[in-house]
């Protein structure tokens, strides 16, 4: 078995060989970046035609998407920087941010620095305008840090199938504790409802979930065209910018435009999950492993919810939804597996 605690020679052995000759832009996974890059172009066309219709009457109606483009912007520089960092000498240094993350998490419940967006607090109010969400950032470190963080991650390291069973039931009987406990938000609770009983429930959660459908189901086959769809030109649909991204996807663009998307990402997750397989240690492994679960649980929780498998979160679509902090760590987080898979094949040409 690999080592996963290399010394520090063997890794400035390795070092060298991911730029000789080129050899960082060869050996970079480009069917990942392509298909990652055609995710956020379409995200970036369909951020345009849900904020249009809200800012029709606005002095800048591209204003929304320009921002979006200049966080696409931001995202690849960063996801550039964390594809040249050695994970492995990141490690050491991981303790310490993730320390910072779990700070940064409390930041939006300072006076002053926290903004409440759909009742949830945690924004932090930047210069500019701007906000920043502290969780997006802390599943990096997460994955990271810690290599239990997700049940793949715990399958991967080898541990008992009772020991997943345990952690399911044990997920579903806090959710139900805090419940009965009081101590969901009243939306929380309201979006669970509204999953189990959506015939039943009026509430805002339902309203949301309902128009969800109707936009999806209202495009067919081909969809109304580029902005186009009644529901999404119409307001009839919130956040569907963010939240509920995949609305416009699908009754704009059809069932043909969504299957594309949905191709792009399940792209994205082969690389990941094939980066992970041939990681040449364990700790690489889990690292990759964890951004392929995170980034799977992401899509599959935001497409499932407007469709009615899933509750409502404010979890966004990766690559899609707009979001600076979104879409900058999830960026960040391809950066890491490129990483995994650059260190990878210098280790394979140093042994040959």
């Amino acid at each position: 078995m690999a080592n996963l605690f290399p010394t520090q020679a063997s890794d400035a052995a390795v070092a060298p060989q991911r730029d000789r000759g080129g050899g960082y832009w060869r050996d970079l996974d480009w069917i990942l970046l392509i298909a990652a890059f055609a995710l956020s172009l379409m995200g970036s066309l369909l951020v345009w035609s849900a904020s249009r219709a809200d800012l029709a009457s606005e002095s800048d109606p591209q204003s929304y998407l320009k921002r979006h483009l200049i966080n696409i912007g931001v995202a690849l520089v960063l996801g550039f920087i964390a594809s040249r960092v050695n994970y492995r000498l990141l490690r050491a240094y991981t303790p310490v941010v993730y320390v910072a993350s779990m700070i940064l998490l409390l930041v939006p419940f300072v006076p002053g620095l926290g903004v409440t967006i759909a009742g949830a607090r945690a924004w932090i109010d930047v210069p500019l305008g701007l906000t920043i969400q502290p969780s997006e950032f802390a599943k990096i470190t997460v994955v990271l840090i810690l290599a239990a963080v997700s049940l793949s991650i715990v399958a991967v390291s080898g541990v008992p199938t009772r020991w997943l069973v345990g952690l399911i039931g044990a997920a579903i009987l806090g959710v139900l504790a805090s419940i009965q406990l009081g101590l969901l938000q009243e939306y929380q609770v309201d979006r669970l409802t509204s999953f189990i009983n959506p015939d039943d429930d009026v509430s805002a959660s339902a309203y949301n979930a309902n128009q969800a459908r109707i936009a999806i189901g209202g495009g067919g086959l081909d969809g109304y065209g580029l902005f186009e769809g009644p529901q999404t030109q119409g307001n009839f649909v919130p956040v569907n910018e963010s939240d509920f991204i995949f609305t416009v996807a699908g009754e704009e663009l059809g069932f043909l435009g969504s299957a594309l998307l949905i191709v792009l990402m399940a792209v994205i997750l082969w690389r990941a999950v094939l980066i992970a397989w041939k990681a040449d240690d364990l700790y690489g492994r889990l690292v990759a492993t964890g951004v392929a679960a995170w980034l799977a649980f992401q899509m599959f929780e935001n497409i499932g919810m407007t469709l009615g498998i899933m509750p409502i979160t404010g979890i966004p679509l990766p690559f899609v939804s707009a979001g600076g902090t979104s879409m900058m760590a999830t960026w960040i987080a391809l950066g890491l597996l490129q990483t995994v898979r650059l260190h990878s094949l210098a280790v394979q040409r140093s042994e040959v």
